[in-house]
């Protein structure tokens, strides 16, 4: 209670050192991840650069920042194999079926990954199901 016998007087938040070395360390730790936070923008598909920057695992690989309009305007699904080829190139990585079930592989006639580099934590990439006739079935965005 105070003086005048009303309710207590909560004392104001002082900083101690323990909040400043928290807040010191956080910073430190955003500055060294901020390459791997995300996709810098968007910009259009370019195959030129797409193909530059195969099996680029750097954080800061272009092809990070064309998902977007890959996903939305360009990969269909009915899409041959050789028109995939045709877009994008010789996959970085021709079977990567690790992230499916057996039977989900029992089915599928291949499946093909491009990367995107590292994100924060683990490689990016872009991975693609194709079914027993080799027409596309399925696009996703894969942290590994």
């Amino acid at each position: 209670m105070n003086e005048t016998g009303g309710t207590p007087i909560k004392p104001r938040f002082k900083p101690g050192a323990g909040t400043l070395t928290f807040l010191a360390v956080t910073a430190f730790f955003i500055f060294l991840a901020w390459p791997y936070l995300g996709p810098w923008g968007d910009r259009p598909f370019d195959r030129e650069t797409w193909l530059e920057h195969a099996g680029d695992m750097r954080p800061k690989n272009p092809r990070r920042a064309m998902r977007k309009d890959l996903l939305e305007n360009r990969l269909r699904p009915g899409m041959t194999m050789k028109q995939v080829w045709a877009l994008l190139g010789r996959p970085d990585f021709p079977t990567s079926c690790k992230e499916m079930s057996d039977e989900e592989i029992k089915t599928r006639l291949d499946c093909f990954s491009y990367t995107f580099g590292w994100s924060l934590v683990d490689p990016e990439s872009l991975n693609m199901v194709f079914g027993p006739d080799g027409r596309l079935e399925s696009v996703r965005v894969v942290n590994h």
